[in-house]
């Protein structure tokens, strides 16, 4: 326990986790709710990067990454905490990937003969160094705060560009080759289980959109009433702004508000523009909001 973080599987499954994350996430983030969470600020990981503890004597007090290597004096209590999942992660199929992806490190552990100590350096290696495991241009481990120390460019130079809505985190189970390979060796899984699945956590992405999230911010976007009554070039300005944004999410004019294409793209059935669109939902609904308690705020 004071010369090693782990042993050689203990390394190696820590590497089978991390680097076939994106094949585990679609059993963990699969609705909007879950990817509202996961966001700077609320001390809950965006992107897959581990921390292991500054050193081997000082355990991980990190919170701003997805896998923190927790140990204490005893190595049976030696253990991974994933920090993603959430009340809709499905823990079954979760736990069965998380074990598949495992022991795909297991077998490279077996295979290539690596000690501990040659695992750890694998492991740890710096950005850009190839390595016979895990891919050359992504960093595994990091014990910074990677938000308060790094921005979101930064981040996704580093550790690579996560999910940020269920089609981006489901549709890898329809086209990633890993996702076959690595989930169904043993017939664990199926393409059967893997396509129902996808298909209906993509159902109720839908659905929530159209019944929930929709309506939701309608409302939210018809409750924002202009309250100054003086003209002034600072409110009548900032009042410009948010009737601009407020007309672009949900007034049907010359052409489709953002929440009409949304609802257009649901019935023809593309989900990849439905994805797109939902991100510039949110991108208008975050700053309309600002906007408006800024504005509010003014009135005081």
């Amino acid at each position: 326990m004071k010369a090693d973080y782990l042993s050689r599987f203990g390394w190696a499954s820590l590497m089978g986790i991390m680097k076939h994350y994106d094949i585990i996430n679609p059993f963990v983030s699969a609705t909007t709710d879950a990817f509202m969470r996961l966001q700077p600020g609320f001390e809950a990981p965006t992107h897959a990067v581990a921390s292991i503890g500054k050193d081997v004597l000082n355990a991980s007090r990190n919170r701003s990454v997805l896998l923190g290597l927790v140990r204490s004096n005893s190595k049976y209590a030696t253990r991974f905490e994933l920090r993603s999942p959430n009340p809709h992660t499905n823990t079954y199929l979760c736990l069965s990937a998380i074990y598949q992806c495992m022991l795909d490190g297991v077998d490279f552990a077996l295979e290539s003969g690596m000690t501990a100590k040659e695992m750890e350096a694998e492991f740890t290696k710096p950005y850009g160094t190839e390595g016979r495991y895990l891919l050359k241009d992504r960093l595994y481990r990091c014990e910074d705060d990677i938000f308060e120390d790094m921005d979101s460019e930064e981040r996704d130079h580093l550790f690579g560009k996560p999910a940020a809505t269920v089609y981006d985190s489901v549709n890898v189970l329809y086209t990633s080759p890993e996702a076959e390979t690595i989930l169904c060796r043993g017939d664990v899984f199926n393409k059967l289980i893997m396509n129902s699945y996808a298909q209906a956590m993509m159902d109720r992405w839908e659905m929530e959109l159209l019944e929930r999230i929709i309506p939701s911010n309608l409302q939210t976007v018809r409750s924002y009433k202009k309250l100054h009554s003086e003209s002034n070039s600072c409110d009548d300005m900032m009042w410009d702004k948010i009737t601009a944004i407020k007309s672009s999410l949900a007034k049907t004019s010359d052409k489709p508000s953002i929440f009409d294409e949304i609802k257009i793209a649901i019935k023809n059935d593309n989900k990849e523009e439905i994805a797109r669109l939902q991100l510039l939902m949110n991108k208008e609904m975050n700053e309309l909001k600002s906007l408006y308690k800024e504005y509010s705020d003014n009135q005081i």
